[in-house]
């Protein structure tokens, strides 16, 4: 996801586009969804992939009176990019570790399967910002400019007015036709149109701003590795805002939430089920299981297929997709991340430097170093004093597959220590490092689809389109690409498809 926010920092919003209320109590995705009636009795539902996509949709068919079969290739694991790492009562994210204040659907199903919130501290003036071998407390993030060779113009202008020159100023003449155009699978005006086929680091460039002013914004904001990712991944978060509101994280856990979605299906989800073929022949649809002593084979009137590009790939699928479904499978573009979680003797970021959640951004490979959020309000020094866990590393692109092959203590503990100096005299305050290389795990393949110049255009619609009985969730197959939001979003859609085609 794109890593915006972490100076004390405000986007100045446009008139923003919402997808869809916060306030409204039930998502009107949902309300829809569920006042579909007269399902047919028996039919049946398969759904391959127990992430927030598969599993959502599997609910909510499920409550229509579908019969649902979930197979997971995972032997334990629900929840796809949704992992908490536990280390006894301690546990981290390696994978999704927070919800924006707008992500609806996704705080839908956490009101509805009654789980608790906290907030998120995703801004900490006292966190730091190292970038050329020089340590900053993120509030003087300014004192770095001079590090940089800004224009004469640009150095009278903030980070902030440099980053409106290029992106605000589209966002503030975009038409509200233009805006849902962006969300769109087929963006139909001459405006997202040209705006697909650029890049960010293009605008910046088109803006007029120096290279000096772009490595500028890429170091301090944490954007080295996505500059060249498609412009329109940018606007869409920038027109929701979503890199300047609250954000919250589920206590005891992120996987708390796939997890009771799964214990609320009435048939387990199968794990240690991997898929290997997909058969659509006459009305219905087959999937073919790895079961390890031979073949298992599923068959049902839908199927709803989650796994990730990477993974569908490996899936035999016969008849075979069409031409343009083909070319988005194997194109769409999936970033690498890596995380590095670190089993610390104390909360020595707490003690010594006074961070209580937040996290703070480095130009070398660790990316950026997070701090727990839940000793934030109330501050307990004995908390502080007793072991945790705290996310060491956090890196993307081509600096997350670096890390991947380099994450030892020899790697980690030495740059940290140019964050934390406790560290220079005491590396044994770390105590363990945990690794999780979503580029190297076999049922991910990836991080999260990110798109380049053009994609959105060219594959989006193709890619959504159900073909047959057979139809493709998962974030990737939404606007929303990186966010848990964007897995239920496409599960929800794929659900309603099927019960709409159902429905007499």
């Amino acid at each position: 996801m794109i890593r915006r926010g972490f100076g004390a920092r405000s986007v100045a919003r446009t008139e923003t586009l919402r997808v869809a209320s916060a306030e409204r109590s039930v998502p009107i995705e949902i309300e829809e969804l569920r006042s579909i009636r007269d399902i047919p009795p028996g039919r049946r539902v398969l759904v391959i992939g127990a992430g927030m996509a598969g599993l959502c949709a599997a609910y909510e068919l499920q409550m229509l009176g579908f019969e649902i079969t979930v197979l997971e290739a995972d032997q334990s694991h629900a929840g796809g990019r949704v992992r908490t790492l536990r280390f006894g009562d301690r546990s981290g994210e390696a994978g999704a570790m927070r919800i924006p204040r707008d992500h609806n659907l996704t705080r839908f199903y956490c009101g509805e399967l009654q789980l608790g919130l906290r907030p998120f501290v995703q801004v900490n003036d006292q966190a730091f910002l190292r970038v050329r071998g020089r340590k900053v407390l993120m509030k003087d993030a300014p004192s770095l400019r001079d590090l940089f060779e800004l224009g004469a113009d640009e150095a009278l202008l903030t980070d902030l007015q440099l980053w409106q020159r290029a992106i605000g100023a589209i966002t503030a003449r975009l038409s509200r036709p233009e805006q849902n155009d962006l969300f769109s699978p087929s963006p139909g005006f001459l405006g997202s149109s040209r705006l697909d086929e650029n890049s960010l680091h293009g605008r910046l460039l088109e803006a007029g701003l120096s290279e000096g002013a772009i490595q500028l914004l890429a170091s301090t904001w944490n954007l080295e590795t996505s500059v060249h990712f498609a412009l329109c991944e940018h606007l869409r978060e920038e027109l929701e805002g979503v890199w300047i509101e609250p954000f919250d994280e589920i206590v005891g856990g992120m996987d708390t939430l796939p997890k009771t979605l799964a214990s609320r299906l009435s048939q387990p989800v199968t794990f240690g089920a991997p898929v290997i073929a997909i058969e659509q022949d006459g009305p219905g649809v087959t999937a073919v299981v790895n079961a390890g002593d031979g073949n298992r084979t599923f068959t049902a009137d839908w199927l709803i297929c989650t796994v990730p590009l990477g993974v569908l790939t490996r899936i035999k699928y016969r008849p075979g997709w069409s031409h343009r479904k083909s070319d988005a499978i194997r194109r769409v573009n999936y970033d690498d991340s890596t995380k590095v979680l670190a089993l610390a003797k104390s909360r020595f970021w707490e003690l010594d430097d006074g961070i209580f959640g937040g996290g703070s951004v480095s130009d070398g490979t660790l990316g950026s170093t997070w701090y727990p959020s839940d000793n934030a309000e109330n501050k307990s020094a004995d908390v502080s004093r007793s072991p945790s866990i705290f996310l060491a590393s956090y890196s993307w692109g081509q600096t997350a597959r670096r890390m991947a092959r380099n994450a030892g203590p020899q790697t980690v503990i030495p740059e940290l220590a140019t964050l934390h100096g406790r560290l220079v005299t005491e590396p044994d305050q770390i105590e363990h490092l945990e690794t999780w290389a979503w580029g190297d795990h076999p049922w991910s393949v990836g991080a999260y689809s990110f798109y380049y110049p053009g994609d959105q255009t060219e594959l989006h619609d193709a890619l959504v389109a159900p073909e047959g009985k057979v139809l493709l969730a998962g974030e990737h197959a939404s606007m929303h690409h990186s966010w848990i939001q964007g897995g239920i979003e496409s599960g929800l859609r794929a659900a309603t498809f099927i019960a709409q085609e159902e429905a007499p």
